[in-house]
Formats: structure tokens, C-alpha cells, sequence
């Protein structure tokens, strides 16, 4: 695999992904334009391979000492969330080009070869949304199909994330990409604000408090 380092050396997982198992959903194009017959195509390879690839992810973790579970209680899923999040820090962006690591590169990526990390972002979105879903199982893996949103080209139109349905909004759908989320420290990783803040904790928070879904209208 061809790889690319920001360091001298090579990263211990960019080593490691020599053997790592790409992420191939059946249909690889932007996100707009995917038919809705193709992105269900893409949601379906999710739910049918997510145990897998998350057994996959777990093993790679391993090497770093980080013991993955998705079923963990609320007070066990925040630390493992914060290690997570330091992991990617340190790791991910020593793996690709730079000129690889954009959202326009992501948006298109087959996940495979020299952009095989897009792999294991995918499968980091798969288990940080199983935590979400673990602790808040209103939401649901499914297609943001919002005409606005596929209007707009929003990053989350057409492909898998987790949905709820709006309590503040009760005809709309709320939803949280996990995977753009999850992208971001790879391409933003330079960011104060990511070295400051784990962005990934305050998702989590806030889609398992309901607030995403809007729940201060209950009270």
C-alpha cells in the first residue's frame, strides 16, 4: 500500500493498514449524485456488513490498547470515546496525502489503496453511531433522503446516518453523520479548535441527551 507520512517514519497504523480490510460499498460516487435505488444499496451493505467491520476495527484498536465496545453503559462509553478521539489525532493524518486528505477526496472515495484510512474512518463512524444508538435508540441507521438537503448537496444527503424523528420538528428527521463528523479530524486536524475541544464527545452528548432531536420542547 502506498502511504504517506507527515513524520520521518511511518505511523505504527500506517503499517498496519497494509492488512486492513477495505470498506467497498456497492456504489462509489459524489453523494448527489447517487440514484435513491444506489444509496439504498450503500445503507444496506452497512447493515449487512457493521458486525464485521467493526470486529475488524476492534482488532486494529487492539495494537493501540483501546478495547472497543459498542454496547458499553454511558459512563464507560465517554472515556472510550475520548481515546478514540486521541487516537485519530495522533494517527490518522500520517496515513494519506495531504492532497488526499480533503472533503472533496472523501465525498468520492473508494476507500481502498492509498486512501484506505477513508476505511477505517467509515468503521470509527459505524461504532461511535452503535454507541449513540446503544444509549439513544430512537435513532436509527438510515438515508437522509431530506429534498432540501439533497437540493442543498449537503455531505449527508443520500448516504447512511443515524435518524430520529424531530420532537422540536415532529414532520422532519433529526440526524447525526457520524461519518462527516468523524472525517473532520482528518481533514481539519490543524484546527485549535479540535486540539482544544473533542468534537466527538460533544456529538455524542448532545445526540444521546436528545437535544438533537429536541427534547427541550418536552419540558
Amino acid at each position: 500500500m502506498k502511504w504517506f507520512s507527515r513524520s520521518k517514519q511511518a505511523s505504527q497504523l500506517a503499517r498496519l493498514l497494509d492488512s486492513y480490510k477495505p470498506y467497498v460499498a456497492p456504489h462509489v460516487l459524489g453523494n448527489h449524485l447517487l440514484s435513491e435505488a444506489q444509496a439504498a444499496d450503500n445503507l444496506q451493505y452497512l447493515l449487512d456488513n457493521k458486525n464485521d467491520r467493526l470486529k475488524q476495527l476492534s482488532a486494529l484498536l487492539a495494537e493501540f490498547d483501546i478495547t472497543l465496545t459498542t454496547n458499553a453503559a454511558e459512563s464507560e462509553a465517554e472515556p472510550l470515546i475520548e481515546q478514540l478521539y486521541r487516537w485519530a489525532r495522533e494517527h490518522w493524518p500520517a496515513t494519506i496525502s495531504p492532497k488526499l486528505a480533503t472533503t472533496k477526496a472523501w465525498r468520492t472515495t473508494d476507500r481502498q489503496n492509498d486512501q484506505i484510512i477513508y476505511s477505517v474512518i467509515m468503521d470509527t463512524a459505524i461504532a461511535l453511531g452503535d454507541m449513540t444508538i446503544q444509549q439513544r435508540p430512537t435513532f436509527a441507521w438510515a438515508l437522509d433522503l431530506d429534498p432540501v438537503n439533497i437540493k442543498d448537496q449537503m455531505a449527508s444527503a443520500k448516504r447512511p446516518v443515524l435518524q430520529a424523528k424531530s420532537i422540536s420538528h415532529p414532520d422532519t428527521m433529526a440526524l447525526v453523520d457520524w461519518e462527516e463528523v468523524a472525517v473532520t479530524q482528518l481533514i481539519d486536524h490543524d484546527m485549535v479548535a479540535y486540539k482544544a475541544l473533542n468534537q466527538w464527545q460533544q456529538v455524542y452528548e448532545n445526540a444521546v441527551s436528545g437535544l438533537v432531536e429536541g427534547s427541550w420542547v418536552e419540558n
